[in-house]
């Protein structure tokens, strides 16, 4: 596959405003693009160097390999080494989300009253969810990560380790490589982005972000033949996911 090109300005221009992006989303898609292309461009060098797909691989598992090490030498810690986490880990409590904070740790000191929310997209009867808000659960967290501290960082890694471990179950191929895995990755990369931006990747009719897959491919010189497939490939992943 050819290195990606890079898109003019003019032609970026032009794209953005077929599609009804605003200043704002074309200014954000833009320097995605730009990224993306810079990344693609860099990987095909890459692979044309004689790295292959396994090279990848080795390193994932290496990287699993790893965190399962990491996670035996916390488990050894004594109580000096728990004080020392301690008294420096708070901060890492905002890094985790209520619920999968309380799902690790069904712990006592969590707030037992949720908050209301609406789903402002629904068109049925406004319905109240209860919800945690994670602003509200800040302080909770902050106490947990300080309650559990090696627990905490050793039931983060293992979800990681996790993680990583059905991802490369999943990404496993037989045979050679195959030439248009760039582009699908491409374009999933692509798919979630657009989501990011308010755009829903998944609607259907003229100028949706299929059409504009397929420009972006164009411009950047890849080939676009066969490529609703993996576009559907890549909504369903991302329908998966979220």
């Amino acid at each position: 596959m050819y290195i990606p090109k890079a898109i003019p300005q003019r032609d970026m221009e032009a794209l953005f405003e077929a599609y009804g992006l605003t200043s704002s989303q074309g200014t954000q898609m833009e320097a995605f693009l730009m990224k993306l292309i810079h990344e693609f461009g860099n990987e095909i060098i890459r692979l044309r160097r004689r790295r292959t797909r396994a090279d990848d691989r080795k390193k994932l598992t290496h990287a699993i390999a790893r965190l399962s090490e990491a996670q035996r030498y916390l488990k050894t810690c004594g109580p000096i080494g728990r004080t020392i986490v301690r008294n420096n880990i708070s901060h890492l409590g905002e890094m985790f989300s209520f619920s999968w904070a309380r799902k690790a740790f069904p712990a006592p000191e969590f707030p037992k009253q949720p908050y209301a929310s609406v789903n402002p997209r629904s068109r049925r009867s406004p319905r109240e969810e209860r919800v945690h808000i994670e602003e509200h659960t800040l302080q909770y967290r902050r106490q947990l990560a300080r309650s559990q501290n090696i627990a905490l960082v050793s039931a983060a890694l293992g979800h990681i380790h996790n993680s990583l471990e059905e991802a490369l179950r999943q990404g496993k191929s037989r045979g050679g490589r195959n030439k248009a895995e760039l582009r699908s990755y491409f374009v999933m990369n692509l798919a979630d982005f657009w989501q990011q931006i308010g755009r829903d990747p998944c609607a259907t009719g003229s100028f949706e972000f299929p059409q504009f897959s397929e420009h972006v491919l164009r411009y950047v010189g890849w080939p676009t033949s066969g490529l609703r497939p993996t576009i559907r490939k890549a909504l369903a992943g991302l329908s998966e996911r979220s």
